[in-house]
């Protein structure tokens, strides 16, 4: 930052990030993200409740015309995102922050150094007004920009006194020792990564250096090398599963059995139960530790926390190994099946990719 450099997150990535890791520190699965479930709903012309119908279609989820029924056995769950980018620090005692935020009894969250803001409104308005993204003025990325303290709750949703509207300044409760401030800077759609640099002027009206240089103990790297080569495994583990279940339902077809579709139905269906209980966390913890190579915009919404299906490994696993695995589904193809040949997938590129595993 000394430097005119200033780093935002998109808020995606730090729900992702305690998905994947299950840092409940920097990452944080409701990250700008509100979540309300209706719970079972009955309605009928003789049993309407006003106040219902109109959250209901203030939440976009029916527009119930007088005299029909709607009905939800298990009800309706409602999320709603911001989409935006975020820059945070936190404000209050020095001394107090610099126990809780450079606690070196946790080398992985401990920062080492800190800087001060010395006037909070001009860099808003230095940033807006000046900085640029990729030599870019920031409204090519960016419809608006706000900044206030977050506020901490011990309940982010109550779905049915107003419209869900997520509001990336409400945090849980168990962040408040962070005493976080924000700038947020609500994106447009085709902004996409996560994370953007925003170059501005005038770096000395702005910041001073409050201390640096703290020791701390960072993971060692042999720790990380032993991390990178369980991936390896994990994804060797998997294809080998995934390629003994494509066999057994293709084989189906290439026997012409007489009730093939509903035999390879079924076989699917237990292994999804089978292979979601055992082998999902792996190969999203795969696909994490390539993704910085590898980015994915469909799986990274796929992944995230309030939307994590049970189907979501067929994605996954078409990306990394390719859609020759566990895409046997269709009687006709068995011609073709005897003499396909796989492509190279992502996983086997990337076992001798020395920039991305070693």
């Amino acid at each position: 930052m000394l430097e005119g450099c200033l780093r935002v997150g998109n808020a995606r990535y730090y729900r992702l990030l305690e998905l994947v890791s299950g840092d409940e520190w920097i990452g944080d699965k409701a990250e700008a993200t509100a979540v309300g479930d209706t719970g079972p709903l009955s309605i009928t012309p003789s049993n309407s409740d006003p106040k219902t119908l109109q959250m209901l279609e203030d939440n976009r989820i029916a527009n119930i015309s007088p005299g029909s029924s709607f009905i939800v056995k298990d009800g309706v769950k409602i999320i709603s995102y911001a989409h935006c980018y975020i820059f945070s620090f936190s404000v209050g005692v020095l001394e107090n922050l610099k126990s809780i935020m450079c606690d070196t009894t946790r080398p992985q969250y401990a920062y080492n150094g800190c800087l001060e803001i010395l006037d909070i409104e001009g860099l808003c308005e230095c940033l807006w007004s000046k900085g640029k993204v990729d030599e870019k003025p920031l409204q090519e990325f960016f419809t608006k920009m706000e900044h206030g303290a977050v506020k901490y709750s011990g309940q982010l949703n109550d779905p049915w006194s107003a419209p869900i509207q997520a509001d990336p300044f409400l945090k849980a409760q168990k962040y408040t020792s962070q005493s976080e401030y924000r700038i947020i800077f609500h994106s447009r759609p085709e902004t996409k990564g996560d994370h953007k640099t925003i170059l501005f002027p005038d770096v000395d009206k702005f910041f001073r250096i409050a201390f640096q240089d703290l020791t701390s103990s960072p993971p060692s790297k042999k720790s990380q090398k032993r991390t990178k080569k369980e991936t390896v495994t994990h994804l060797a583990n998997i294809q080998k599963i995934m390629k003994k279940q494509s066999d057994k339902e293709s084989q189906l077809f290439i026997d012409r059995h007489d009730n093939a579709l509903e035999e390879s139905a079924r076989m699917r269906a237990e292994f999804n139960e089978e292979f979601v209980a055992h082998h999902l966390r792996p190969l999203i913890e795969a696909y994490w530790a390539l993704r910085s190579h590898h980015p994915s915009e469909e799986l990274d919404r796929a992944l995230d926390p309030y939307l994590l299906s049970s189907q979501l490994y067929l994605p996954l696993s078409e990306y990394l190994f390719g859609p020759n695995y566990m895409s046997w589904d269709n009687e006709y193809m068995w011609e073709s099946m005897k003499k396909n040949t796989p492509e190279p997938c992502l996983f086997e590129q990337l076992i001798n990719d020395k920039t991305v595993l070693d």
